[in-house]
C-alpha cells in the first residue's frame, strides 16, 4: 500500500505554525484529498497538478521509451477520448495532451479543465494506458483491496464535484516517491 505524506507551507502572516490548508480552508482540503485519493487509487498516474487560476488537472504518466507502434497507440487515446466525449455530450472546455521525451522515459502530459472533467473520463484513460501499452507504462505495484478502491472512487467522485462547484485554493500538486504519494503547494 502507498503510504501518504502531506507536504505543505507552514505558518502564515499572524506566525502560527497551523498547516496552512487546516485553518477553515475545505476548499484546499477538497483538492488535496482528490489528489491524494486519485494518486492512490491509480498508481500508473505519476503526478498530478492542480491549477484553480487555469481551472485545470494535469496528470503526467510514465512510460519507457516508447516507440514508433506505441506512438500509435497514443493517438488511439485521443480518438478514444474523443469518442467519449461524444457519447456523453461533453465538449471540454480544456484538453491538451502532450508527449515529451526525457533521456529514457516518455512523459505523456493530459491537461483537462476541471468544470468538464469525470471520473469515468479518468477510468477511461487509465484504462486505455494500461491495456494499450502494457509493460512501458511506469507504475507503483499497489495492492488494494477491493474495499479500499471504491472509496477512493467515492471520494474522488464527490471531491470532483466539491471543486468544481467553489474551489477557491492554492494550486497543488501531487506526486508519487518511492511508494508515498506527496502533495505540495505550489
Amino acid at each position: 500500500m502507498s503510504e501518504v505524506v502531506f507536504l505543505f507551507h507552514f505558518g502564515n502572516n499572524r506566525g502560527d505554525l497551523m498547516p496552512s490548508y487546516m485553518q477553515n480552508d475545505e476548499f484546499a482540503s477538497d483538492g488535496v484529498n482528490l489528489l491524494v485519493s486519485l494518486l492512490v487509487r491509480y498508481p500508473e498516474i505519476a503526478s498530478l497538478a492542480f491549477e484553480p487560476r487555469r481551472n485545470s488537472i494535469t496528470m503526467k504518466f510514465l512510460f519507457l521509451q516508447l516507440a514508433d507502434e506505441e506512438m500509435l497507440r497514443v493517438n488511439f487515446l485521443e480518438e478514444s477520448l474523443a469518442a467519449f466525449y461524444e457519447l456523453v455530450k461533453v465538449r471540454p472546455l480544456l484538453c491538451n495532451i502532450q508527449l515529451e521525451f526525457e533521456g529514457k522515459l516518455t512523459v505523456l502530459n493530459v491537461e483537462r479543465d476541471v468544470a468538464t472533467i469525470s471520473k469515468s473520463e479518468i477510468v477511461l484513460l487509465v484504462t486505455i494506458l494500461r491495456e494499450q501499452i502494457q509493460g512501458l507504462l511506469v507504475s507503483d505495484i499497489v495492492e488494494q483491496q477491493l474495499e479500499e478502491a471504491g472509496f477512493h472512487e467515492e471520494l474522488i467522485e464527490n471531491m470532483l464535484n466539491s471543486i468544481k462547484s467553489n474551489y477557491g485554493g492554492q494550486g497543488l500538486i501531487g506526486i508519487r516517491e518511492e511508494g508515498r504519494v506527496l502533495v505540495f503547494n505550489k
